[in-house]
């Protein structure tokens, strides 16, 4: 049964379609900004899951997450983080302190921000013993299966690699090189079904997961001289080979159709997410390195002129005997 949501947030325009979205859901939910919060009623009658944005600059958020772990009270309370930068997400994610049991970057899938809330409620292990799950087996055998095929998988998709245009025409990129991070994506896929696999809701690779691996392996096709239209083709390539490694399971088992539609939903989120994150990565450090060029040719450009004005003037003759 759905519990009790406190949505804190100093938009009001994105805590009221929070609001809406988790009561469409079942939740209860009550929204507040930061400085409105009721800390006395949050300690009298605690949510079972706080959903919290954070911003750049702004240390509200985290003194209240320091503040629900220092008070017995609150300190099993579920907490779920929001933000537009990954930067804080993973801050959060990676500070143990703080217990945030699920990170969503923004924006986010709804059925994203409904397996954040449950994962969150479930980890409530202070105030309540976990809820009953609806187990999946599906999802976990293909996790399985893709956990043993993983090196045939990663094998099958680089010799697929060779026979993209981008990569013919970097003949001399070691196999270790043309994978890549690939090992990693393949691992958020294997987590993201594991994670799901209780669960009915849809995977996100954002909920619990972190996504260095994407990021780095953006910023090693970019150091390869690879554009950011390699990285959508050869994602599209890592998922045809996942699904081919797990095809197995459908079509042995025939299973309902509302899992098999369930299992390519869950596969093709999680790669996605991974996709948008190098993306994103790969653009803006393209952009700095544009803003960095730039700088250095004006630069290059005002000294070239200095120089020639310099030696004009040297040699030019004299006016007067």
């Amino acid at each position: 049964m759905p519990g009790l949501v406190f949505v804190v947030d100093d938009r009001h325009d994105v805590l009221e379609l929070n609001r809406i979205l988790l009561e469409a859901e079942g939740y209860r939910t009550e929204g507040y900004s930061y400085a409105a919060l009721p800390l006395e009623r949050l300690r009298t009658q605690a949510p079972d899951v706080i959903l919290l944005d954070l911003l750049p600059d702004d240390e509200a958020p985290w003194e209240l997450l320091r503040r629900l772990r220092r008070d017995p009270l609150t300190r099993g309370v579920g907490a779920v983080v929001t933000s537009d930068s990954a930067a804080l997400v993973d801050r959060a994610m990676n500070d143990r302190s703080l217990r945030v049991s699920a990170g969503l970057g923004m924006p986010f899938d709804i059925d994203a921000l409904y397996t954040a809330v449950a994962t969150a409620a479930r980890h409530d292990a202070h105030t309540a013993p976990p809820a009953p799950l609806v187990a999946l087996p599906l999802l976990q055998r293909a996790a399985t299966l893709l956990r043993h095929s993983r090196a045939r998988v990663l094998l099958n998709w680089a010799q697929r690699l060779t026979t993209l245009e981008d990569f013919r025409r970097h003949p001399n990129l070691t196999l270790a090189e043309l994978q890549g991070h690939g090992g990693a994506l393949v691992d958020l896929v294997i987590g993201a079904l594991e994670l799901q696999s209780t669960s009915r809701a849809a995977a996100a690779v954002t909920v619990g997961v972190r996504v260095d691996a994407t990021r780095d392996h953006a910023r090693l096709r970019r150091l390869q001289g690879l554009g950011a239209g390699t990285l959508a083709r050869e994602v599209a390539a890592l998922r045809r080979e996942i699904w081919h490694s797990i095809y197995p399971i459908a079509a042995a088992e025939a299973p309902p159709l509302d899992d098999l539609w369930g299992l390519l939903r869950r596969l093709d989120m999680a790669l996605d997410e991974s996709l948008y994150a190098m993306l994103d990565t790969w653009e803006a450090d393209h952009a700095t390195h544009k803003t960095h060029t730039a700088h250095e040719a004006d630069t290059t450009s005002t000294a070239t002129v200095a120089n020639a004005a310099d030696t004009a003037d040297r040699t030019r003759p004299s006016q007067w005997p």
